[in-house]
């Protein structure tokens, strides 16, 4: 193991928000925001939290898709978690347009403050879930090319006691798991904000100036 003898050095936390515009002959504005989530050697647990969390934030029927998608603000919104040894980074993507930019950002940011809010979603919609996170391991497994790739993954992430209890531990998510992970992560916590728009766009929007 090369990191015994040359340990990987801790990421430090961001101290406060960051915000850029990156200027692209692009139709629509698309926004892309980031924080640091649960890492696998500092907050296993939050990571079980964060799979199921995005998940139900994806679905048709969740108020994150209904206030933002179903009201027309934006074409289309996500938010998702990519599990890592080192600060596995929280990833909310969104796409709308010159007019309806200001409007999309703040309703994106009122969602966010509410996401603790104990009826944000239903128990209903956990179990939901966690019931199609687990069929879709299952049906990774079946098949071999994919398996492969999600076995070599996880051995040189997690390892593969993470992915071996990955269900178990999936199931034992709770509703206060994921109010803890969305306040501690998320809601109120520094981030890094993108900007991809078009130039006429970005000045319209007072956005210009980017990279």
């Amino acid at each position: 193991d090369p990191f015994v003898a040359n340990p990987v050095p801790k990421h430090p936390p961001l101290d406060s928000s960051m915000f850029v515009t990156v200027i692209k002959p692009v139709n629509g504005v698309f926004v892309l925001n980031q924080w640091q989530g649960p890492s696998l050697t500092e907050d296993i647990k939050g990571t079980f939290a964060a799979d199921v969390f995005s998940f139900i934030l994806g679905q048709p029927n969740s108020r994150f898709q209904k206030m933002l998608v179903d009201s027309g603000l934006v074409d289309g919104v996500g938010l998702g978690y990519s599990t890592l040894v080192h600060t596995g980074p929280i990833t909310l993507q969104a796409r709308t347009d010159q007019a309806r930019y200001e409007r999309a950002v703040a309703a994106i940011e009122n969602e966010i403050s509410h996401f603790a809010d104990p009826d944000y979603f239903t128990d209903e919609q956990m179990e939901y879930a966690k019931n199609q996170l687990e069929i879709g391991e299952i049906r990774g497994q079946e098949q071999t090319s994919e398996f492969a790739h999600t076995v070599s993954y996880w051995w040189t992430t997690g390892g593969l006691d993470y992915y071996l209890a990955y269900i178990d531990n999936l199931r034992a998510v709770n509703r206060k798991d994921i109010t803890d992970y969305v306040r501690r992560y998320i809601i109120g916590q520094p981030s890094v904000t993108g900007i991809l728009a078009a130039q006429e766009d970005a000045e319209a929007l007072g956005l210009a100036g980017g990279m």
